[in-house]
């Protein structure tokens, strides 16, 4: 079974809540260079482990042990982590917290947080320090509409609509981006959540219009 107890719900909402905080400056780091900015997307999950071993306390965690399972959890959100190298389970407040599950879990969660919604604000990404590399992803989040999961008795159905507006998102096959990197993120974590008896399918929903817009960003 996959129910989690109140601990390991706790854990769970504990790495949704740090599992990005790597993305924070540090001091003496220049985030106008775009050479920093991707050095620092990319290393990330390292640098959210990094802070939460350094920070716990300060972060109102009740001892080391409970870090460090946060740690693996925000550590194994990024899939250029194997999900395997993450301890299936870390003993801990009485229970065997599976934290294999838990960063499984989160993994696809964060990949399934791709809508509009989470763009930055749109002065923000007119700013000509952006890197190109960014602006692409940012297309992925400008298409992504809806996103629901809908569970039956021994499967959920994960529907995704997209609706393609501007030239940039077709020319660039946007779409197809979205559906792989969807599809990449779950298939790194199926073995772990089938052997709960999660089952997932994949729906998407491509919606083009009669003509499609120049880019509002040029």
């Amino acid at each position: 079974m996959w129910n989690l107890s109140e601990y390991e719900n706790f854990l769970l909402k504990c790495g949704a809540w740090l599992h990005d905080i790597g993305m924070l400056m540090r001091e003496g780091e220049n985030i106008y260079n775009p050479e920093v900015c991707n050095r620092i997307r990319k290393e990330h999950h390292k640098r959210s482990a990094e802070y939460i071993s350094k920070h716990w306390r300060e972060i109102g965690l009740s001892d080391e042990t409970e870090a460090t399972i946060i740690q693996w959890i925000c550590y194994a959100h990024s899939s250029k982590v194997n999900i395997n190298e993450v301890p299936e389970e870390i003993p801990t407040a009485g229970e065997n917290v599976r934290t294999r599950l838990l960063a499984a879990l989160l993994r696809l969660a964060d990949a399934l947080d791709c809508r509009e919604d989470r763009l930055p604000p749109e002065d923000y990404r007119r700013l000509p320090q952006i890197p190109q590399e960014s602006l692409k992803e940012y297309w992925k989040h400008e298409i992504v509409k809806k996103v629901e999961i809908n569970r039956t008795r021994d499967r959920t159905r994960i529907y995704v609509e997209m609706l393609l507006k501007y030239k940039d998102h077709k020319e660039n096959n946007v779409a197809d981006k979205v559906k792989e990197k969807i599809k990449e993120e779950l298939n790194s974590v199926r073995d772990v959540l089938e052997r709960y008896n999660l089952h997932f399918e994949l729906d998407f929903n491509v919606i083009e219009p009669p003509e499609l817009e120049e880019s509002h960003l040029q």
